[in-house]
C-alpha cells in the first residue's frame, strides 16, 4: 500500500466497508482509475462497492472504470510528460511506476 501508514491501515480494517457503502440509498458511481497504484481491491473494488449498494437500493450502484487514470483520475501520460518537465527544466528527480495495464 503506497503512502499509507499503519494507524491508517489498523484503523481501516476495523471498518465493516461493505456495510457503511450498504448506508447508501441513492445513486451512487464508483470511479477505478485503471492505472490506480493506491485502490484498494483496483477495478474489482468498485464494482463490489456497486453491488453493495444494489443489494440495499436495487439500481442505485454503478461504477465505471476509467482507463490509463490514476487515483487522482489524472491521465498518465500527462505524468509522464510532467515528469519529464521536472526532471530536464528543473532538474527535479521525478519516478513515475508504470501499471501493469498500460502496455
Amino acid at each position: 500500500m503506497c503512502w499509507r501508514d499503519q494507524r491508517f491501515l489498523k484503523s481501516l480494517n476495523g471498518l465493516n466497508v461493505l456495510k457503511e457503502h450498504q448506508d447508501i440509498k441513492i445513486p451512487t458511481l464508483a470511479l477505478y482509475g485503471s492505472s490506480d497504484l493506491t485502490a484498494i481491491g483496483g477495478d474489482d473494488g468498485v464494482s463490489v462497492i456497486a453491488e453493495a449498494i444494489n443489494q440495499v437500493a436495487p439500481g442505485n450502484g454503478h461504477f465505471k472504470v476509467i482507463e490509463d487514470t490514476n487515483h487522482h483520475l489524472s491521465k498518465v501520460v500527462q505524468l509522464i510528460l510532467r515528469c519529464i518537465v521536472l526532471k530536464e527544466l528543473f532538474k527535479m528527480p521525478c519516478l513515475i511506476i508504470i501499471h501493469r495495464s498500460l502496455k
